[in-house]
C-alpha cells in the first residue's frame, strides 16, 4: 500500500497531477483539498468525519491513496499528518513549487 501527499499552494497543480496519477492507476483512492476540519480532526478538536472518514477506510482495507491539499504547506499541519498516516506504511511526498503553466 502506498499514500502518495500531493502538497502546494494554490493553483499550483496538486489536483492536476492527482488526475494524472489517477489515470494511471484507476484504482487509487484520490481525495483533493483536504480542509483542516476534515483531514485532522484531532488538531482541530472535533470528531473525525468527511474526508478523513474516506481516507482512513481508504487505508485500513490497502488501498492505495493519494492526498492532495494544500493544508499541508505547513510543516506543523504535516508533521500531525505523518503521525497519523505512517501507521498505514510510507509517505511519499510530493511538493509542488510553481503556480501551473509555468
Amino acid at each position: 500500500m502506498k499514500v502518495i501527499c500531493i502538497v502546494g499552494l494554490p493553483n499550483s497543480g496538486k489536483t492536476t497531477l492527482a488526475n494524472q496519477l489517477y489515470k494511471e492507476d484507476p484504482n487509487l483512492a484520490v481525495f483533493d483539498d483536504c480542509p483542516p476540519a476534515e483531514f485532522l480532526p484531532s488538531a482541530v478538536k472535533m470528531p473525525p468525519s468527511g474526508n478523513w472518514l474516506r481516507i482512513e477506510e481508504a487505508l485500513k482495507s490497502d488501498k492505495d491513496c493519494v492526498i492532495a491539499t494544500t493544508f499541508l504547506c505547513d510543516p506543523d499541519n504535516r508533521k500531525r499528518a505523518e503521525s497519523l498516516l505512517e501507521q498505514y506504511g510510507p509517505i511519499e511526498w510530493i511538493f509542488l513549487e510553481k503556480q501551473y503553466g509555468e
